[in-house]
């Protein structure tokens, strides 16, 4: 799932100072040696991994089909597209027309596009598609006349660290 495949929600604390994490979790406590805490990091940032699979949480279908391509030896394919092809295929309206930041442009598919169908944006918790396009992102954020903070502040949650993080933290 997202949190073992990119670090998931538990990556947003690596956007703060590791001494006031400490103090934020801990209180008054936080000195005691026993309670440090260390930036968070995905699992392939720590050990090598044959495979992820992404989603907050994963999606059962897929899970039994990467499951089963791997008993018969096979390598498993994700989706390099992003959830907005699914939405489209959904006949799903934009949510940027309503004036929500989602992530579906640079978001890796495989979810049936969960929250743009249920009304909500897309949080991003599958990842980023292999190469995210932010600077498309940054016309879409323009043509409906937000701005590229607003699409740091909903990146961060799932993609603490991620291309599309890091790109759009160098960009102004």
């Amino acid at each position: 799932g997202a949190c073992a495949a990119i670090g998931g929600v538990n990556k947003l604390k690596n956007n703060f100072e590791m001494s006031d994490v400490r103090k934020c979790v801990y209180g008054a406590a936080a000195s005691k040696p026993h309670l440090d805490t260390y930036p968070t990091k995905a699992c392939d940032e720590v050990v090598k991994v044959d495979f992820v699979i992404p989603g907050c949480p994963i999606e059962q279908k897929e899970f039994a089909s990467i499951i089963k391509t791997l008993l018969l030896g096979k390598t498993p394919e994700l989706p390099e597209w992003p959830v907005c092809v699914e939405c489209k295929a959904k006949g799903n309206p934009c949510l940027w027309e309503y004036g929500q930041v989602c992530l579906g442009p640079i978001t890796r598919a495989g979810c049936g596009s969960r929250c743009p169908s249920a009304g909500f944006r897309c949080f991003g918790c599958r990842g980023n598609v292999d190469d995210p396009n932010i600077n498309a992102a940054k016309d879409v954020i323009e043509k409906f006349g937000l701005n590229i903070d607003d699409l740091k502040t909903k990146v961060v949650l799932f993609q603490t660290g991620a291309p599309s993080h890091k790109q759009l933290n160098e960009s102004k």
